[in-house]
């Protein structure tokens, strides 16, 4: 019986470019000046960037109002 290793293959495959993101990319993008304002914007405002929801922050109402005047011009 002979063995396709095409699935053994790309898995090995996606687990080196994940480990290329995660490793070697991702830490030099987050060195920038402009992701490192934005980090330093959050943290000011209280926002947690690995949070999912931002509904329960006290500026939401004022953004909702925000969005909400533009989509309705």
């Amino acid at each position: 019986m002979k063995r396709n290793h095409n699935g053994s293959l790309a898995l090995f495959g996606f687990v080196v470019v994940v480990v290329v993101l995660w490793g070697l990319i991702l830490p030099r993008v987050a060195q920038w000046r402009a992701v490192r304002e934005r980090e330093d914007r959050f943290s000011k405002a209280g926002i947690h960037p690995a949070a999912i929801y931002y509904s329960d922050h006290p500026s939401m109402k004022e953004i909702e109002g925000r969005v909400s005047r533009k989509w309705n011009r």
